[in-house]
């Protein structure tokens, strides 16, 4: 089991099909097929010279370009596990995931490889390559070892199943990042849930906004066009290229972070222009609004567009089309529903847990699973579900359930299931709020948020980020009051007449104190709120 096997025979079937083209404002850099493939030898030649070893861990530290996907799919072919970390983590995060991996290989730009300085796990690394140019003496660059081609015979390296491949560290927005394992059976059954819907199936050309995602356009034989992102800068997109650029290569498939997809909805919207060739868009890796999708489809005007749910334990869990969200959803968020996310796909089991059962074992599963719309921790199983985490038992007690069929993974997310078998969040369990109200269960039939024990941010934030004024909100509660922390956009309303506007949409959820600032955002999407932070800025302003 190496999905190295299916780039291979596209390889073979497709020699010259371009296979990764990065976007740029001025010629771009593109290889085929045939030219990844001896790129993907040659580095994994010079991995073995390294004596870099089956199950040996490499940390690739490289932006969203060719090199990083070249670096992935070397690890992998020699049976090595390659390891993602995110860099704008805390130092003593960061610093902690390097000791946990104790990688043997270090990948990563120029810009990594001063992270050397600072960093005594990597500095105890023996092998370092980098994507840029550098003295060799510091880093050997990746260029220099593509030239000189592949020096071993290279067999095809049949892994088992349980053996990891990929190892990608959480955020820890929640908490501790976690090193999530991949084994070659997860990335295989990854495979299959990505399949779908039929719309996917036939795509040619993908200009995907998550990094993941070239990497199963490569084992399906498409061509990605690799949008210029600068790692923890998303939001920050040149959008001018990858409009111009879609619009030059027609392409039939994209997808993004809500922000990131703002960042060019807005403006095509400002130009006039719109992108019709996209057959389907995707919407991932947190919450969307009505009136930004209704923007997505003034632009995409003939692509499909779903928002898709999961985590990077989990992913996909759930997906739903903004058609159904927009019609039949939407009204019932903006009575504090929460956000629905859609059907849980066929790969996936799904239900809903209390949110105080901190019990690491269950005999079943299903025995303790809440009726249809009581709010609880979501959790899910699966072929493509973590089940492990690197950093060992903690990690695993937190956040996974031993049942009798099976490991059972915490999302982490608060929600609920509806009658029509669809997902909806309020927010992460973290932020959970004890009701004002009376503490009754939600009877079935209709979500009632005064009749739930908790509240959540999504209950609210998603009422307040459709007033036009609002980019972001936040919604917590610190030292029994509840607090509204606004980002705006430029209005003509005065500070006064927002705070009125902001306290009418509220209704009846609690409301001490509005606070206009900019909000601090996780690094890889620029969309989550960090409310962590939100927090401290809120001790630290006291």
């Amino acid at each position: 089991m190496n999905i190295y096997q299916y780039i291979n025979a596209h390889v073979q079937a497709s020699p010259d099909l371009p296979a990764l083209v990065e976007l740029s404002d001025n010629e771009s850099h593109r290889i085929t097929y045939q030219e990844f493939d001896r790129s993907v030898k040659a580095l994994a030649s010079y991995l073995i010279e390294c004596s870099i070893e089956r199950q040996d861990r490499v940390i690739v530290m490289v932006p969203m370009q060719i090199e990083l996907y070249v670096a992935i799919c070397a690890v992998i072919r020699i049976g090595a596990v390659a390891v993602f970390i995110d860099p704008h983590m805390p130092r003593e995060e960061f610093e902690h995931c390097c000791d946990q991996v104790a990688a043997k290989a270090y990948i990563s730009s120029r810009k990594g490889q001063l992270l050397r300085l600072l960093n005594a796990s990597l500095r105890r690394i023996k092998c370092h390559i980098t994507t840029d140019w550098m003295p060799g003496f510091l880093a050997k660059p990746m260029q220099s070892i593509l030239q000189q081609g592949v020096v071993n015979d290279l067999p095809e390296l049949n892994c088992a199943e349980d053996e990891p491949a990929l190892v990608g560290f959480t955020t820890g927005s929640s908490g501790k990042p976690k090193g999530s394992i991949r084994t070659h059976k997860f990335l295989n059954a990854q495979i299959e849930a990505l399949y779908q819907p039929s719309e996917k199936r036939a795509a040619r050309i993908d200009v995907p906004g998550f990094a993941v995602l070239p990497l199963d356009n490569l084992i399906r034989g498409r061509t990605t066009l690799l949008p210029p992102i600068v790692p923890g800068k998303v939001a920050e997109i040149n959008a001018d290229i990858v409009i111009s650029q879609v619009l030059a290569r027609q392409p039939d498939m994209m997808s993004g972070s809500p922000a990131y997809l703002d960042k060019i909805c807005r403006a095509a919207l400002a130009s006039g222009i719109t992108l019709p060739s996209i057959n389907i868009l995707f919407s991932g890796g947190a919450p969307i609004s009505k009136t930004q999708l209704q923007q997505m489809k003034q632009v995409w005007t003939n692509a499909r567009i779903m928002m898709v749910y999961g985590s990077t334990e989990a992913e996909p869990v759930s997906r739903i089309d903004a058609d159904e969200f927009i019609e039949q959803c939407h009204p019932l968020t903006e009575q504090g529903a929460g956000l629905c996310v859609g059907y849980p796909i066929e790969q996936i089991e799904a239900r809903i847990i209390d949110i105080e059962m901190k019990s690491a074992s269950v005999g079943s599963v299903d025995a303790i699973a809440l009726t249809n719309y009581s709010v609880g921790e979501i959790v899910v199983k699966g072929a493509h579900v973590n089940t492990q985490y690197w950093s060992g038992n903690v990690d695993q007690r937190r956040n996974k359930i031993q049942a009798d069929d099976g490991i059972w993974h915490r999302m982490g997310d608060a929600g609920y299931i509806d009658d029509l078998g669809r997902l909806w969040l309020v927010g992460r369990c973290h932020t959970a709020m004890p009701s004002p109200w009376s503490a009754e269960l939600t009877p079935a039939g209709l979500f009632d948020y005064q009749r739930a024990p908790w509240i959540f941010s999504y209950q609210v934030e998603l009422v307040i980020n459709m007033l036009p004024f609002v980019k972001q909100s936040a919604y917590v509660r610190h030292n029994n009051q509840f607090y509204l922390l606004i980002e705006s956009r430029a209005s003509q309303l005065t500070a006064e007449e927002q705070r009125a506007c902001i306290r009418e949409a509220i209704g009846n959820f609690p409301l001490d104190t509005i606070v206009f600032e900019k909000l601090p955002v996780d690094a890889r999407h620029n969309s989550k709120i960090n409310y962590t932070e939100v927090k401290a800025k809120l001790e630290a302003s006291a």
